[in-house]
């Protein structure tokens, strides 16, 4: 409410969107160094404390737990990190995982899955996405579990690693556990991916809280964080964890982040076409590509101040939970109920870029 009383009448509108408001749980815009907020209504009134509610973001953890691990891991170790292979960090594999590096499976591009088409070019990137028993593994509580599902029901596609995008939360998983592994040979047994981020990331950005999903171990130990889905942010720290990937990886004159790698992520250099086999020549007459790189989509928009189109780096989870970085440190941030819409009710409205155009109207680009 503060912000709109300076800005321009109508300037905000349809923030939030495309979701409808009644499908809206939470809304905040980082603007001007500031995080602004709304009280969002609940059936008793508004919410009284909306900076202390958590959400399950679902798959925004997609564009949290990877990136961060490989680029705070490249800060320490080095670029090459996100070559190593997966096969040499999670043993009893398929073989053809000896040849999926890291930043393959960050791009869901590993050449496994084996329930979808064959189709490539177009590429549907959610083909066979849920099949596969995906319940089984979702539900599998060990780590033992998860990973035995995945050698007995994903398959590997005839293509190579790093040509076609498959959307597959195993793949994600399956790099969080490589991940650990080669953290456990660098640092000794004692060390955990997500502990590392806890103290080497977030810790630093004034994340304190960064409760997450692991695996159930015998005898109730906690296992492996999920890296697919499972994290349980607030506002704040969506915030905090965007601005750190505008800010290039520096917090307080530290470089957290491997600054290069950062920077070309938030470019979107060497994301792939999710439409596409990114192994062919790209056709001349071919629509405009929708890339993806360590889970983030990339959103199109054309800036009304340059005229020019910019990809929007984007985190995105299962309900229309949306993350949006925007030139010049501002962020938009919607956590939202879609997946919980009756059959017979309206999620959406027509402006699929109503969130785009109301940060466009306040700051253009």
């Amino acid at each position: 409410a503060e912000l709109r009383q300076r800005l321009p009448l109508g300037t905000l509108d349809g923030f939030g969107g495309p979701v409808l408001p009644k499908w809206q749980v939470a809304r905040g815009l980082v603007f001007d160094g500031t995080l602004y907020y709304e009280a969002e209504p609940t059936s008793y009134g508004d919410y009284p404390y909306p900076l202390e509610m958590r959400f399950g973001v679902r798959s925004v953890m997609k564009a949290v737990a990877v990136p961060l691990s490989l680029l705070r891991l490249a800060e320490g170790y080095g670029p090459e990190v996100l070559n190593l292979k997966i096969g040499d960090y999670v043993p009893g594999l398929d073989p053809k995982w000896q040849r999926v590096r890291f930043i393959d499976a960050a791009n869901m591009a590993t050449g496994f899955g084996g329930t979808g088409t064959h189709e490539t070019h177009p590429n549907n990137f959610y083909d066979g996405y849920l099949d596969a028993d995906y319940d089984g593994w979702y539900t599998a509580p060990t780590s033992a579990g998860k990973l035995a599902h995945i050698n007995a029901h994903l398959k590997p596609y005839p293509w190579e690693p790093g040509t076609v995008l498959r959307y597959r939360d195993q793949d994600f998983h399956l790099l969080g556990i490589a991940i650990d592994a080669y953290l456990k040979a660098k640092r000794g047994p004692q060390a955990d991916a997500w502990n590392m981020l806890l103290h080497e990331v977030f810790e630093p950005i004034g994340i304190h809280q960064a409760p997450t999903v692991r695996t159930r171990e015998a005898g109730g130990h906690d296992g492996p964080a999920w890296f697919s889905a499972g994290y349980y942010p607030t506002l704040d720290d969506l915030a905090k964890i965007a601005l750190l990937y505008e800010d290039l990886g520096a917090r307080g004159g530290k470089q957290i982040l491997h600054r290069g790698l950062t920077q070309d992520l938030l470019a979107a250099r060497d994301a792939l076409d999710k439409r596409t086999d990114n192994s062919r020549p790209r056709a001349q007459d071919a629509p405009p590509p929708q890339y993806y790189k360590m889970g983030f989509h990339y959103t199109a928009f054309t800036g009304t101040r340059s005229g020019q189109t910019v990809l929007l780096p984007t985190m995105s989870g299962f309900g229309d939970n949306e993350v949006t970085l925007f030139p010049g440190r501002i962020v938009a941030i919607r956590a939202a109920n879609v997946a919980n819409v009756p059959a017979d009710d309206k999620a959406l409205s027509d402006y699929v870029d109503a969130t785009l155009r109301a940060v466009d109207r306040l700051a253009p680009f």
